[in-house]
């Protein structure tokens, strides 16, 4: 099987290694970021269907895909729900995926006092094929990429 090609983040808190400046790779590090890329893909082939109000759980971190046969609200999981016992790890993945056809709004809301790239919300999903993938940080969800419309086939 051939090894997989990957370029590495330009932030340290999305795939953690351990190789020293001038360090050779060896075939153990290629290894362990094979490792790292068969995991994301694990997680992103998980797919939730949601249609209406609700809180996303650790749990469901992967592709959401969402329909609104009216304008509703999302709620991201508290990064630190001490309530439960765990603080989510920098990194848990979400693709919030708009699949029907309308211009209903689904409203995507971070926890209490936690942002979405320095915002309480993400209002841009509104139309077909828009999307949007967060990440969690330290003190909420950063925005890794996002669009208004891109084809992604029959669901």
């Amino acid at each position: 099987m051939p090894k997989k090609q990957a370029e590495f983040p330009g932030k340290k808190d999305i795939l953690i290694i351990d190789r020293q400046p001038k360090q050779t790779v060896t075939s153990d590090s290629y290894d362990v970021i094979e490792s790292a890329i068969t995991q994301i893909e694990a997680e992103l082939r998980r797919t939730t269907e949601k249609l209406s109000e609700c809180t996303l759980t650790p749990k469901e971190s992967g592709v959401i895909k969402l329909t609104a046969t009216e304008d509703w609200i999302l709620y991201l999981p508290d990064i630190n729900d001490l309530e439960m016992g765990f603080t989510i790890e920098p990194g848990l993945p979400y693709l919030l995926f708009k699949a029907d056809d309308n211009n209903n709004r689904i409203t995507v809301l971070s926890y209490i006092g936690q942002t979405i790239d320095g915002k309480v919300s993400y209002t841009e999903l509104d139309c077909k094929n828009s999307w949007v993938y967060l990440k969690s940080s330290v003190i909420g969800w950063d925005i890794v990429l996002k669009s208004k419309s891109l084809d992604m086939g029959e669901w």
